[in-house]
């Protein structure tokens, strides 16, 4: 979904700039002039942006039709698998 997609944006960006774009805390992926080039979020889910440094980043996503679904991905771990909850 979104987070995987987006995901693989950050990865792309990482490998073209040496490390991870770092984002300002609450940044949103909606398609402004900051993300689009990153991702854009689908209609159905807010992705925001909520920490991170050239080698990591947390990102939340919440439904926009359920939001007491949310998910995030953290790579701080090491595991770049989406997880229930936030950052």
């Amino acid at each position: 979904s979104d987070l995987n997609a987006l995901s693989s944006g950050m990865e792309s960006a990482r490998n073209w700039n040496n490390g991870y774009t770092v984002f300002t805390q609450g940044t949103l992926f909606d398609g402004n002039a900051t993300t689009k080039s990153i991702f854009t979020q689908s209609s159905n889910v807010t992705l925001t942006y909520y920490q991170g440094t050239s080698i990591t980043y947390c990102i939340n996503a919440v439904s926009k039709a359920r939001p007491a679904i949310k998910m995030y991905l953290n790579t701080a771990s090491g595991n770049k698998e989406p997880k229930k909850g936030t950052c």
